[in-house]
């Protein structure tokens, strides 16, 4: 059984903190034993105003090679999750790496959803999220604010015009 490091997130938009940390990964682990989870991938809200296939083209932009999988949330309906889906998000995950004979560490990413992946599957910390100065909540705000020059010191500048596109086909 092969090991994965994933990286989960709903990456709404993929921005300069997650690609720090995707770097990281990819420099530690290569390329080929890392796995990015999008979450969120059948809800469209404030939160996660980007398809599934937005934001793995967003990721694509830096790491044209990484694997990249959909990750449907139980409750699309929820803007923000009250723990409800907890078990059925872990059942889920469960059954992509069984399927895949992979297991997978987490790396990174949500204090709050790494203790609840830690119930079933090994964490690690690359980066903590505290160093990095930057939120997709921050890129959206900035988005509505129509500050694009602000934005362009978060993303990165080859993503920033399909980042500023999506996001204004959604509003």
């Amino acid at each position: 059984m092969k090991t994965k490091y994933v990286y989960l997130g709903r990456f709404a938009p993929f921005h300069n903190g997650h690609n720090l940390l995707l770097s990281e990964m990819v420099n530690r682990y290569g390329p080929d034993k890392i796995l990015v989870l999008i979450g969120s991938t059948n809800t469209i809200n404030w939160r996660t105003p980007y398809t599934y296939e937005d934001r793995k083209q967003i990721i694509r932009i830096s790491f044209p090679t990484v694997e990249i999988l959909p990750l449907p949330d139980g409750k699309p309906n929820l803007e923000y999750f009250d723990g409800t889906t907890n078990e059925a998000w872990l059942d889920s995950i469960e059954a992509i790496a069984k399927a895949r004979k992979e297991r997978y560490v987490f790396c990174g990413g949500d204090k709050a959803d790494l203790e609840v992946l830690a119930q079933r599957f090994e964490t690690k910390v690359e980066i903590s999220r505290e160093v990095l100065v930057v939120s997709a909540t921050q890129i959206r705000e900035l988005l509505v604010k129509k500050d694009y020059e602000r934005l362009s010191k978060f993303v990165d500048p080859k993503a920033t015009e399909i980042i500023i596109k999506k996001f204004k086909s959604f509003i």
